[in-house]
């Protein structure tokens, strides 16, 4: 075991308290998500966000939006691995937890996407059409989970907290760019990948055995067939398709220096016993 992974998987767990601000954002984010749905409906500011944009060219829509894909973001998730394994493993409790609330709330609201509702000729539509399960958004939820998880382990400067937190709201911004979901669902996905990362910190206080040496490589091996997976696939918004598997060969070249190289170079330099004694050291 690498003697810096053993310490950072060492180091002292966040604390549900010191992490309040996680569930104070996703109250505020669900209160925001409930004022518009009753001042303007389920549908309002969808025309508005949407056309914003149109700023923006369907092929750099198509990469935002597509990182918000489970499997790209697991992807990116292995850049990650190495040097800030806890937050791995709190991504893990995290995003279980959110899939159990995102994919209930679907089934409860059981709502229509815009393809479903609008005419396609009124408004600016990149992608895929579908028509069902809009609330919550499931690519904000991964979004913000994926943020979540990092500010939470990553004792991050407040600047780099708050660019971060930027990086997963546009990724919200581009469901409703790209036409495939209104401002409530983007707002409620926020809020439900957040709540689920301040549930999964109170959860992996608990469940410590994801931080063990031997379970980190077990998920870094996930995450790397995650990651190849990402790279032979043809991903919903094909115009992204360059840029996933450009992060892909990245993070499965980082992962294959970091887990497997590295710690041969780092044996092969190292002196044997015998060598040592036969030099009189």
């Amino acid at each position: 075991m690498h003697p810096i992974l053993a310490r950072r998987l060492r180091h002292a767990l966040p604390h549900a308290d010191e992490q309040r601000w996680l569930l104070v954002v996703a109250g505020f984010l669900a209160l925001a998500c409930a004022l518009l749905i009753v001042a303007g409906g389920y549908h309002a500011g969808f025309a508005t966000i949407n056309g914003w944009g149109r700023a923006f060219d369907d092929r750099q829509l198509a990469m935002l939006t597509q990182s918000g894909d489970s499997l790209t973001m697991l992807s990116l998730f292995l850049l990650l691995a190495w040097r800030y394994p806890q937050a791995i493993w709190l991504a893990i409790l995290s995003a279980l937890i959110a899939t159990l609330l995102s994919h209930g709330m679907k089934a409860i609201a059981d709502q229509l996407r815009p393809p479903a509702v609008l005419d396609v000729r009124s408004f600016r539509q990149v992608g895929p059409l579908w028509h069902r399960d809009s609330f919550p958004s499931g690519h904000t939820v991964t979004a913000f989970v994926a943020a979540g998880a990092v500010l939470g382990c990553g004792r991050c400067s407040r600047s780099a907290r708050l660019l971060i937190l930027a990086l997963a709201a546009s990724v919200g911004f581009s469901r409703i760019a790209v036409g495939a979901h209104w401002p409530a669902d983007v707002l409620a996905g926020a809020a439900v990948g957040l709540l689920s990362v301040w549930l999964g910190i109170c959860l992996m206080r608990r469940c410590r055995w994801g931080l063990h040496p031997a379970a980190h490589y077990v998920q870094a091996a996930i995450l790397a067939a995650c990651a190849f997976a990402d790279l032979v696939r043809t991903p919903a918004y094909v115009d992204a398709q360059d840029a996933t598997r450009a992060v892909a060969c990245i993070s499965l070249a980082l992962a294959g220096w970091h887990y497997l190289l590295a710690p041969r170079l780092a044996t092969a330099r190292r002196p044997s016993f015998a060598r040592m004694a036969g030099r009189g050291v």
